[in-house]
């Protein structure tokens, strides 16, 4: 486990519960491209590929788009 990693599921996690489980919406980019079945933990493994600018910029979008979300499922 690594700070990437966490910061980098917890951006998916943001994305899976208030865009897919609440509203119904497909999964956005990056979690459209990833094969979940032949990878379960590719949050926590891709994030070594990216840069701490790129983790925090992911997490900060979802967290922005959940807050839309949350405020319109009210």
């Amino acid at each position: 486990m690594t700070l990437g990693g966490m910061l980098k599921h917890l951006a998916y996690v943001e994305d899976h519960w208030l865009s897919h489980t609440l509203h119904g919406h497909e999964p956005a980019p990056p979690w459209d491209a990833v094969d979940w079945a032949a990878d379960r933990d590719w949050d926590w493994r891709s994030a070594a590929q990216d840069s701490p600018e790129e983790l925090r910029s992911l997490w900060r979008d979802a967290v922005a788009r959940s807050r839309e979300l949350v405020a319109r499922a009210l």
